[in-house]
């Protein structure tokens, strides 16, 4: 078992080398944005189908019964707790009127922060997408060869170290 997890770690982390740095790499290969957004889009489904087989792997190495031995119920989070934490007096003697009110707008609230902070989260990506594109163009114009490559071996390799480091983690965790 701890073979196969080192070859899944090992898998996972090509996979994310190698889709990283062609997926920053794309502008020096193709030229039209339309080509340029297919590539990136593969590079995605290869990185994709890496993570949906590492997963499966995973399942087939931890048994749902190994897997139900290591969850204790009483570490769960309910809905219940989420809202009493976000609307402290939702449970009080007001009456049940008070209580449905006050859920419906605890989850309100959750629901808007979530969706905020997945806003937040997509516009700070494309933001962080697009200087890095104008970066490598400001390259490219200073007459650098291939100007989005040198950075994506970067990001290819940054990608690698997390993701190794995020494996083992989850191995280290697995074996306790």
């Amino acid at each position: 078992m701890i073979r196969t997890s080192l070859d899944s770690r090992l898998v996972q982390t090509v996979a994310a080398v190698v889709t990283t740095t062609a997926y920053y790499a794309v502008p020096d290969v193709f030229t039209s944005r339309a080509s340029r957004g297919l590539a990136k889009c593969g590079c995605l489904a290869v990185a994709t189908g890496a993570s949906v087989a590492a997963f499966r792997q995973s399942k087939r190495e931890a048994p749902a019964e190994a897997l139900s031995e290591k969850l204790r119920p009483e570490e769960f989070v309910t809905v219940e707790a989420l809202l009493e934490k976000a609307v402290p007096n939702a449970g009080s003697d007001a009456g049940p009127k008070a209580h449905a009110g006050a859920g419906r707008a605890g989850m309100a609230g959750l629901a808007a922060g979530g969706l905020a902070v997945s806003v937040g989260a997509i516009a700070a990506s494309v933001a962080i997408e697009r200087r890095i594109f104008r970066a490598g163009e400001r390259r490219a114009a200073a007459g650098r060869r291939l100007p989005h490559t040198r950075a994506a071996l970067v990001y290819g390799a940054l990608s690698g170290a997390l993701t190794w480091a995020m494996e083992s983690d989850d191995a280290a965790r697995a074996e306790q």
